[in-house]
């Protein structure tokens, strides 16, 4: 069984690899590709997740006809309140997950513009072109 899974291992990492290459040979510009991912992940890593989960570790609904205070004196609920969350935490979390799906989205439409915008141009000053495997010409490159 070991060799099956070291013979798997190899393939996944010679796939990987592949893949890597592949991307740096057909992307052009790839700091494009690297605003794509920031905006795509560090909007949900820094502003959606942590609020998804402090609501999920910490609110339990109120049971119907518990009235629970705006504006909690003590950090820690009391026994008669079941809602370990204040309404003003959970507004809070609410407010911080619609800013960061906003960056979100105004992020990745940026960034797949420009992609768009570059992948479409015929702008030669940027991206080395490469007529033939073995001998590139050099006087089209900015280096």
């Amino acid at each position: 069984m070991p060799s099956h899974a070291l013979t798997w291992e190899l393939l996944f990492r010679s796939v990987l690899v592949i893949f890597t290459c592949a991307c740096a040979i057909a992307i052009p510009n790839l700091g494009d590709y690297i605003s794509l991912i920031g905006a795509f992940s560090s909007s949900f890593l820094a502003l959606i997740f942590p609020p998804i989960i402090d609501i999920l570790t910490f609110y339990n609904p109120p049971i119907v006809g518990d009235q629970e205070p705006l504006f909690t004196k003590q950090a820690v609920s009391t026994p008669r309140s079941r809602s370990k969350m204040s309404k003003l935490t959970l507004l809070k979390n609410l407010v911080i997950m619609i800013f960061g799906l906003t960056g979100f989205v105004a992020g990745t439409i940026v960034s797949v513009k420009t992609i768009i915008k570059d992948l479409s141009s015929d702008n030669t000053n940027s991206v080395c072109m490469w007529w033939g495997w073995w001998r590139p010409p050099y006087d089209h490159c900015v280096l």
